[in-house]
C-alpha cells in the first residue's frame, strides 16, 4: 500500500487530544499541510475529498454492533463462564480494573467522538452523533478509517518522521496494533453472530484470520476444548484462548499506546481452560485423592458431577490401564451407549500438563467408546500427545465382546500360573549357587528397568519437552537428574554380561563376581555424587511440584502409568540409594554356596570388598559434606569470627553448651551468670563462643532514659529486623596445647567441672592456661563430649600439629589451689566488658536528638 498524503481528524476533542500527545506534535511538525480537521461528521462530503485514495480519516471509536441484545446475552455467558469475575486470579492491573467495571464493557464502541455536551448531560450534536454514526457514515463512502491508537503506534513504529504512514484498505479499518503480527483461527464458537464480531474486532485490531489451523497460525480462539481445529492446535503447541481475550483485549488497547494482546500475562490469563465446560465424574478415587481432582476441575473450567448426572461427559476411573483392574465392578452400571467418554485418570493429569484437553482415545477404558450423533464432515487429523501413551488393555464392560477377553485372561492367567509351578519344580533341580545367580540376576534386571523408567519416562520428557514452553527449568532437571545417567549406563553394561553367564551360557564355574571387580572403578566413581546429594533431589522435587502445576501434573500423569506401578519419583528415585546394600547381601549369600575349589570363589569376595569400599566411601563423603556444611553455618553465625576458622583441612565434630567457672574477689568458684558459652569442637582446635541473647531488647524500659516507640512514627525503624548472630569469639584453643584433661575436682563445687590444662599463650603471661567448665548440654554429655575431645586429640587431621596429649583414665582429681583461674577470670571480664559496651552505646542511642525528638512528640500525644 502506498503512503497516506492527508490525515483528516474527526471530531474538536479528537484534535485536542491528539495536540497534546508530543510523538503526534512531531511527526507533524513539518507536514501540517497534510492535516485537516471536521467537526461533525455531517459536514463531510466525499466531493471535497478528490485523492480520497490516499486519505486517512482518523476517529475515536468504532462500531460493531456493540448494543444488540444478542451481543450483549454472548458477552455476559462468555465473561462469566471464563472467570472474569473472580478478581482473585487476575494479576494484571488493568485486568483487574476491567473485572472490577463491568458497566464500562457494556457499550465498547458507541462512546462519541465529540465532546459538545449540555449541562442535562444530552449531546447537542444534532441526532446524537456518536462514534458509530461516524464510523458508520466514512465506511458508507468506503473511506480509510484509522482509529487514533493506531495512528500513535504507527508513528513510535517509525524508524524517522521523514518516514509516510502507510494507507489500508477502506474494507479493512483499523483501530489499534494490539493483535499486529498475529494469524487466529476461530473454533467452537456457536453463534455466527458472535464469530463475526469477534471476526470484525480481531481485524479492527490488525491481525489476520485463517479457517484452518496451519503451521503460521499463532493463536486459537476457542468457545470449547473439542474439534479438530483444537487438537491440531495442540499438537502445534498454539496458545488457545477463550473468546473474552479478542473483547477485552479491543476495550484495554483504546488507551494504551503500549499494549499488545499477545504479552505474556495476558495470555496466561485468557488462556482457554483444558476442562472448560466439561462436566467430569471420578470413579473409585479415595478421599484426600478426590479432594484434590475437584479443586483442580473446578479451577480449570470444569463442573463435578455423579456419574448418573445427565450431563456428565466424561467418567474419570482411578485404573492403570493394562495393571489395575479394582475398579472392574464399579464400571458394570455404566449405559455403554451414552454420550461420555470414560477414561483413565491419566487422562486428567495430561490434560493439566499440557493445559488442554487430552485426546480422550487415547486414554479411553475399551468398550465405552462414546456414540457421535453425526459424522465429521472432516477427515480426522492424528494426535500425538506429550508423551507415549499406552493401549489400553482393559475391558470393564459386561457385553459379550468384554466376557470373551476376560476369559482369555483368565486362561492366560492359569497358564502363567502353571509356568509358575513348572519354574518351581525346575529351581529345585538347580543347584544352591545356581539359584542364588539367578535371584541376583533378577533383581537386577528389576532394577534396571526402574532406571530406564526413571530415564525415558521423566527425564528424557523433561529436558526435551515437545513444546517450547518446557515444564521444568532445566537447572532443575539437572538437580534431579544429572547424576542419575552413569549409574543407568553402569548396570545395563553389568545385566548384559550377567545375562551371558547365568541365561544364555551358565556354568557352575562362570565367574560372576569377576562382573563385579570389573566394574568396580565405573561404580565407585557412578555412584557417590548421586547418593550424597540424594536429600538435595528430594528438596527439590518437593519444592518443585508445589512451585510449577504442570509438574505436578506431569509427576501425577506418570505416576499413572503402568511402568511406574503407582510408584513416585521420589519412591523410584530412592532404589540407587538402597541398590549397593542390597548387592553386599547377595554377593555375600553367593560366597557361601560357592565351594572353595571354584574359581568364582576369589572374584566374589573381591568383588564384595569392592562393593563395601563403594559404600564407605559414599559414607565417608557424606560425613565430609554434612561437616563443610555445618562449618559453613557456624562460621556465619559467629560474629568477630577469626577468618582462618574455615578451612579444607578442618572438620566439624560436635558442639557442647557449658558454664565458664571462674573465681571471684572472695576466692569462691562460681560459674559465669552473665553469659553461658558454647564450645564448638573441631578436628584440630575448639572455637569458645559465648552465647548472645537474641530475645533482650536493650530498651531498659525502667530506666529513665527509656523511650516507648509509637506504631505509626519511624515505623521502619521500629520494626526493623535484628541482624545479630546467635555467638561471638571468645577464644581459640589449639588441640596441639592440650596438655590434661582433669574429669575429677576435689572440690564439691566443681564436682561436674571439666578442667582442661594448655600450653601458656602469648596473649597470657602466666605457665599454663587452665579451662574449667560445667558441661550444660541437652543434647551432649558430659562423658560423650570428653570421649570425642579424646578421639580428636588421638586422630588430629592437621600433619603440622603434634600433640602430645596421652589419654590417662587414672590422673588424680585436681585441687582449686592447683588450678590458676587467672585465664578464666580475663575470659569473663571480656564477656563483661563487651556487655557493658553494648548498654552504654544503646543508652546514647536512645539520647540521640533524633530519639529526644520522638520522645518529645510521644510526650505531646499522649498529652
Amino acid at each position: 500500500m502506498p503512503d497516506a498524503q492527508q490525515f483528516v481528524i474527526v471530531g474538536s476533542a479528537l484534535v485536542s487530544d491528539l495536540e497534546e500527545q508530543d510523538i503526534f506534535i512531531k511527526y507533524f511538525e513539518n507536514k501540517r499541510h497534510q492535516l485537516k480537521s471536521i467537526e461533525h461528521i455531517d459536514k463531510f462530503k466525499a466531493e471535497d475529498y478528490p485523492d480520497l485514495a490516499h486519505t486517512l480519516f482518523i476517529v475515536r471509536h468504532f462500531d460493531f454492533d456493540p448494543g444488540s441484545i444478542q451481543y450483549q446475552n454472548n458477552r455476559d455467558s462468555s465473561t462469566r463462564t471464563n472467570g472474569m469475575n473472580n478478581n482473585n486470579h487476575i494479576v494484571n492491573p488493568q485486568l483487574k480494573q476491567l473485572a472490577d467495571d463491568e458497566s464500562e464493557i457494556d457499550s465498547v464502541g458507541y462512546t462519541t467522538d465529540y465532546d459538545d455536551i449540555d449541562e442535562d448531560n444530552t449531546q447537542t450534536n444534532v441526532s446524537g452523533y456518536d462514534g458509530g454514526y461516524c464510523f458508520t457514515s466514512l465506511m458508507s463512502h468506503k473511506c480509510s478509517v484509522m482509529g487514533s491508537t493506531a495512528l500513535l503506534q504507527n508513528i513510535r513504529q517509525l524508524k524517522s518522521n521523514d518516514q509516510g504512514i502507510r494507507m489500508i484498505a477502506p474494507e479493512r479499518p483499523l483501530h489499534n496494533l494490539a493483535m499486529q503480527d498475529i494469524l487466529i483461527t476461530f473454533s467452537g464458537i456457536s453463534s455466527k453472530f458472535e464469530a463475526q464480531q469477534l471476526l470484525t474486532l480481531t481485524r479492527y485490531m490488525g491481525a489476520k484470520s485463517r479457517e484452518d489451523v496451519t503451521n503460521k497460525t499463532t493463536h486459537l480462539v476457542a468457545g470449547n476444548p473439542r474439534g479438530v481445529k483444537y487438537r491440531r492446535a495442540l499438537e502445534l503447541g498454539l496458545s488457545i484462548m477463550n473468546t473474552s481475550w479478542v473483547r477485552d483485549s479491543f476495550r484495554l488497547a483504546q488507551n494504551d499506546l503500549c499494549f499488545e494482546a499477545n504479552m505474556p500475562e495476558i495470555i496466561q490469563h485468557y488462556k482457554l481452560k483444558p476442562f472448560h465446560g466439561l462436566h467430569l465424574a471420578f470413579l473409585g478415587f479415595n478421599e484426600s485423592d478426590l479432594k484434590e481432582l475437584n479443586t483442580l476441575t473446578q479451577s480449570n473450567g470444569g463442573f463435578v458431577v455423579d456419574t448418573a448426572n445427565l450431563s456428565c461427559t466424561h467418567i474419570v476411573v482411578d485404573a492403570i490401564s493394562g495393571f489395575d483392574e479394582t475398579n472392574v465392578q464399579l464400571l458394570s452400571s455404566i449405559n455403554q451407549t451414552s454420550n461420555i467418554h470414560v477414561v483413565y485418570k491419566e487422562w486428567f493429569w495430561a490434560s493439566l500438563e499440557m493445559e488442554g484437553k487430552a485426546n480422550e482415545d487415547s486414554y479411553a477404558v475399551p468398550g465405552f467408546k462414546p456414540q457421535t450423533r453425526r459424522s465429521s464432515r472432516r477427515a480426522s487429523i492424528g494426535y500425538n500427545s506429550l508423551s507415549n501413551v499406552l493401549s489400553p488393555m482393559l475391558d470393564y464392560s459386561r457385553s459379550p465382546d468384554s466376557m470373551s477377553c476376560l476369559l482369555e485372561r483368565q486362561v492366560q492367567r492359569a497358564q502363567s500360573v502353571s509356568h509358575l509351578v513348572k519354574e518351581q519344580q525346575d529351581l529345585s533341580k538347580v543347584s544352591a549357587r545356581h539359584r542364588a545367580c539367578l535371584e541376583l540376576i533378577q533383581t537386577e534386571k528389576n532394577y534396571v528397568r526402574i532406571l530406564e523408567t526413571i530415564v525415558n519416562l521423566f527425564k528424557l520428557p523433561l529436558e526435551n519437552p515437545d513444546i517450547n514452553d518446557p515444564i521444568l527449568p532445566a537447572t532443575d532437571v539437572k538437580i534431579i537428574f544429572g547424576n542419575l545417567t552413569p549409574i543407568y549406563e553402569v548396570h545395563k553394561r553389568m545385566l548384559n554380561n550377567l545375562e551371558t553367564l547365568i541365561e544364555t551360557d551358565w556354568n557352575e564355574t562362570n565367574c560372576i563376581g569377576k562382573v563385579f571387580v570389573t566394574h568396580s572403578i565405573d561404580l565407585l566413581k557412578a555412584y557417590p555424587p548421586f547418593v550424597n546429594f540424594f536429600e538435595d533431589t528430594k528438596k527439590t522435587i518437593t519444592n518443585c511440584d508445589a512451585k510449577y502445576p504442570r509438574f505436578h501434573a506431569f509427576l501425577k500423569r506418570c505416576q499413572s502409568k503402568i511402568e511406574c506401578s503407582r510408584e513416585s519419583l521420589t519412591e523410584m528415585l530412592i532404589r540407587p540409594v538402597q541398590r549397593l546394600p542390597s548387592i553386599s547381601l547377595i554377593i555375600t549369600e553367593l560366597i557361601k554356596r560357592t565351594e572353595d575349589t571354584n574359581p568364582d570363589k576369589k572374584y566374589l569376595i573381591e568383588a564384595l570388598e569392592s562393593i563395601r569400599r563403594v559404600m564407605n566411601l559414599i559414607n565417608e563423603d557424606k560425613r565430609k559434606t554434612e561437616g563443610q556444611i555445618a562449618m559453613f553455618d557456624i562460621v556465619n553465625n559467629i560474629e568477630e569470627c577469626p577468618p582462618n576458622l574455615l578451612s579444607a583441612l578442618r572438620r566439624f565434630v560436635c558442639k557442647a553448651e557449658a558454664k565458664l567457672l571462674f573465681m571471684n574477689s572472695e576466692s569462691e568458684v562460681i560459674p559465669s551468670k552473665s553469659h553461658k558459652v558454647v564450645l564448638f569442637l573441631f578436628s584440630d582446635l575448639i572455637e569458645i563462643c559465648k552465647i548472645r541473647s537474641l530475645k533482650r531488647s536493650h530498651s531498659y524500659r525502667g530506666s529513665k532514659t527509656y523511650v516507648p516507640i509509637r506504631r505509626g512514627i519511624n515505623t521502619a525503624q521500629a520494626i526493623r529486623p535484628s541482624n545479630k548472630k546467635e555467638h561471638r569469639h571468645l577464644d581459640e584453643l589449639r588441640l596441639c596445647d592440650i596438655m590434661n584433661i582433669y574429669k575429677k575436682c576435689e572440690s564439691p563445687e566443681m564436682s561436674d567441672a571439666l578442667v582442661i590444662q594448655a600450653r601458656p599463650s602469648p596473649k597470657y603471661d602466666q605457665n599454663f592456661r587452665y579451662y574449667p567448665f560445667i558441661i550444660d548440654d541437652e543434647f551432649v554429655s558430659r562423658a560423650t563430649f570428653i570421649e570425642r575431645l579424646e578421639e580428636s586429640l588421638c586422630l588430629c587431621d592437621d600433619p603440622d600439629q603434634v600433640s602430645d596429649y596421652v589419654p590417662n583414665d587414672n590422673l588424680p582429681p585436681i585441687s582449686n589451689d592447683r588450678i590458676d583461674f587467672g585465664y578464666a577470670n580475663s575470659l569473663v571480664s571480656n564477656m563483661e566488658k563487651s556487655r557493658l559496651s553494648r548498654v552504654l552505646s544503646m543508652r546514647q542511642s536512645l539520647l540521640s536528638p533524633s530519639v529526644k525528638s520522638q520522645r518529645n512528640l510521644n510526650h505531646y500525644h499522649n498529652n
